[in-house]
């Protein structure tokens, strides 16, 4: 797309009123969503697979060639816009797989073992379009602004996000399957010897798409002036786009003999920044603060975080609405109602035994015990209460019992790596000037995109012996920043407070940070294995170079003339998180319906063999044999500072306090902490070894040099 502007003048009043707007967008990816769900006799199987998310559309190129006199009024009424954008890469489509293996009998009336096998995979997240170039050429005209972040003309091209993971919930178990809020305790009763297989892997994210590169031309002729805080001269930008996350999920199983394994996807790199660059010979001035003359950057992209993923029973809490809408259904409006009109019978957690008891006794309610027992959920539920009792005593009278163990491994996806800050090119041959705080005359970075944080993951179980691993995401690498380089042959003025003549700087990204989770929650028998992800390394910072051959005059307090610097990205860090305390939380949820309540419910429908199993290991302290093993992961190793180079020719004049002529410095990135391991608790014995801290990096060379006539 190309748009050239020959009017005489164009004006606009209002907020967000830009004068020129000429902007391409590609279009966003979508992905599907599967689900599988089976209930069966003895043998129960589902598997679903979701759909990967489509790529998004990459922007066009973009150019204006402006030789109108520009004015606008208005908070963001930039004066020329020109953007080019790729478009979001689509989210992968999640995947659901339940299923639930009925019990079953041979010919001879003997119990056969039930076998339940879901598998769900989440589509992988879209790659995210590419933005392409973007340019402004500004001629013999002038442009001005009167509004906040009213920038004079902005540049940008910026690569769409990529897609999310598709995320993942799968479920296997054996027994019955009614509404789900009556699930949780019906279907612990012990029907079989089971047994239940989970797998579930979360979807990878998508990569972000790359920014495109970003130039600028300023004729001699031309005037850029805005009167406003945040309104820079001159703002052009080349942004990657970021990593889509990891798909997570849970993966939840429970059976005499239960297998768990669920990992959660990968989080997408992010998308290179492009070259920027910008040639100015005309004047720009901006009258506000946080208002930069020529504001130029490239910025990476970072990467996306790693999927989180539970391989866990499933034991939340049915709620007390849920109950009441099952029961309410069952009995009809007119005998909820005519229970509803006494005094002191309401739709409360208090009234829910008592609403059990009455629906039990014709006495009291006779229209609703009458309504109770005439429904199709009491009819089911008697029927699945003989079936219970029948099966238990055949069950008791020779089946063959199988091993009590859950074997569960959880891994957190990997942290996606960051993408490189482009390369930065700035000319300055016109006069800036700047009068607000904090508002440099030449602002020039570029900087390497961030690691993703790694994934966590969680583990427990309530068998009798319960053999976990969880194995943190580790964190994803950073990107280093790209070369800076900026001349000026003309003259920069600054009044402001830390508002430096010219600012240039190459930072290289930061490491992610790496995780690890504790299993908890456990009963009886444990065995745990945990190993933390290590921290992302960081990267090296970029070359800067500055040569002065103009005019630099700054009047603030700490307003430097001139500053150069490169930085190294730090290592990322190791983190271990603890889950939550879920019996705590339980305890204190008024929502949350008692165990006994639901006892009391499967009674009144026939029910009456509730195992124990189904509150096992509460309050009871560690078993003799229980134990854990947990290895922290290292941080991550910090990059280095490039090389700085500062030639001044020229005249360096600064008034205010604090104020240096020229500040050069290269500084390495700080090393990636390691926290400390700690202990999955509920084991009577814990070992644990904490990673190592990360190294430093080192600083580079700094050289500044001096020619002709120059003078600080």
């Amino acid at each position: 797309m190309t748009f050239n502007s020959t009017l005489g003048r164009i004006e606009t009043g209002g907020r967000n009123a830009t004068a020129v707007l000429a902007q391409s967008v590609g279009g966003g990816g979508t992905g599907g969503y599967a689900t599988s769900r089976s209930v069966s006799p003895a043998v129960s199987a589902a598997s679903s697979l979701g759909g990967s998310g489509g790529k998004g559309g990459q922007g066009g190129a973009v150019r204006i060639s402006n030789n109108s006199a520009i004015r606008t009024s208005g908070e963001a009424a930039i004066g020329l816009q020109a953007s080019s954008i790729g478009g979001g890469g689509g989210t992968g489509g999640g995947a659901a797989a339940f299923a639930v293996a009925l019990p079953a009998v041979t010919p001879s009336g003997q119990p056969l073992p039930s076998i339940a096998l879901t598998n769900a995979i989440g589509g992988s997240g879209g790659d995210g379009g590419k933005g392409a170039a973007a340019a402004v050429d500004n001629r013999n005209a002038g442009i001005e602004t009167f509004g906040v972040g009213a920038t004079g003309i902005l540049l940008q091209s910026i690569g769409g996000g990529g897609g999310y993971g598709g995320a993942v919930n799968a479920s296997a178990s054996s027994g019955l399957s009614f509404d789900k809020t009556l699930n949780g305790l019906v279907e612990k009763l012990p029907l079989a010897d089971s047994v239940t297989v989970v797998n579930a892997i979360g979807g990878n994210g998508g990569n972000g798409g790359d920014g495109g590169s970003v130039s600028a031309s300023l004729t001699a002729s031309s005037l850029i002036r805005t009167l406003g805080p945040q309104a820079d001269g001159v703002l052009a930008q080349s942004v990657g786009g970021g990593g889509g996350m990891g798909g997570g999920g849970s993966a939840v199983s429970g059976g005499t003999l239960a297998l768990r394994l669920a990992m959660g996807g990968k989080g997408g790199a992010g998308g290179s920044g492009g070259m920027v660059s910008v040639s100015g010979a005309g004047t720009i001035e901006t009258h506000g603060d946080a208002s930069h003359g020529i504001f130029v950057q490239s910025i990476g992209g970072g990467g996306g975080n790693g999927g989180s993923l539970t391989a866990a029973p499933d034991d939340t809490p049915d709620t007390v609405g849920e109950v009441w809408a099952v029961l309410k259904n069952a009995v009809g409006v007119d005998a909820y109602q005519a229970w509803a009109a006494d005094k002191g019978n309401a739709e409360t957690k208090e009234a829910l035994d008592a609403f059990i008891k009455d629906v039990q006794n014709s006495n009291a309610y006779k229209s609703l015990a009458d309504s109770f027992k005439k429904s199709d959920f009491y009819r089911q539920m008697q029927a699945a209460g003989k079936q219970v009792t029948d099966y238990l005593d055949k069950q008791s009278k020779g089946s063959v019992k199988r091993p009590d163990v859950s074997l569960t491994l959880a891994m957190g996806g990997d942290g996606g790596a960051g993408n490189r800050g482009g390369i930065i090119d700035v000319a300055n041959t016109g006069s800036i000037l700047t009068t607000g705080q904090l508002s440099h005359g030449i602002m020039a970075q570029s900087i390497g995109g961030g690691g993703g944080q790694g994934g966590v993951a969680y583990a427990s179980g309530t068998n009798k012996t319960n053999l976990s691993a969880t194995l943190g995401g580790a964190g994803g690498t950073g990107n280093i920043g790209g070369d800076v380089s900026v001349r000026n042959t003309g003259t920069i003025q600054t009044r402001g407070q830390e508002s430096f003549g010219l600012f240039a700087q190459s930072v290289g990204g930061g490491g992610g940070t790496g995780v690890g989770a504790l299993s908890s929650d456990n009963k009886n028998l444990v065995l745990n294995f945990t190993a933390g992800g290590a921290g992302g390394s960081g990267a090296n910072g970029g070359g800067v170079s500055v040569r002065n051959e103009g005019t630099i005059r700054t009047q603030g307090e700490e307003a430097h003339a001139i500053v150069a610097q490169s930085i190294g990205g730090g290592g990322g860090a190791f983190m271990m998180s603890v889950p939550e305390d879920k019996t705590a939380s339980a305890g204190t949820d008024e929502k949350a319906v008692p165990a006994g309540t639901m006892k009391e419910l499967l009674k009144a429908v026939g029910i009456e063999k509730v195992p124990a199993a189904s509150t096992a290991g509460s309050g009871k302290k560690p078993s003799a044999k229980s134990g854990s093993l947990t290895l922290g992961g290292s941080g991550g190793v910090s990059g280095s500072g490039g090389a700085v180079n500062v030639v001044h020719g020229g005249s360096i004049t600064t008034s205010g306090l604090a104020a240096f002529g020229i500040l050069a410095q290269s500084v390495g990135g700080g090393g990636g902490l390691s926290s400390a391991a700690g202990s999955p608790g509920g084991v009577k014995y814990a070992a644990s070894y904490g990673g190592k801290g990360g190294a430093s990096g080192d600083g580079g060379t700094v050289n500044i040099g001096f020619n002709g006539n120059a003078s600080i």
